[in-house]
């Protein structure tokens, strides 16, 4: 599942360049549902690798 999910970052990672604050906002919200939609455990967890990642995106890090 996780190869699964990180196919899923890098095909859509390439659609995130160039965006604007809005723009990236709403990437990852739909990057989130469709990580949550192929392994709902992944964001089981504050602590997990992609909840991390997820919150980086979130406060502007990546």
């Amino acid at each position: 599942e996780f190869a699964r999910c990180l196919a899923l970052l890098g095909r859509m990672w390439r659609l995130r360049f160039g965006l604007n604050q809005e723009q990236a906002g709403r990437w990852t919200v739909d990057f989130q549902a469709q990580l949550a939609a192929l392994d709902p455990a992944a964001l089981g967890s504050p602590e997990s690798w992609w909840s991390v990642l997820l919150e980086q995106m979130w406060d502007g890090l990546l």
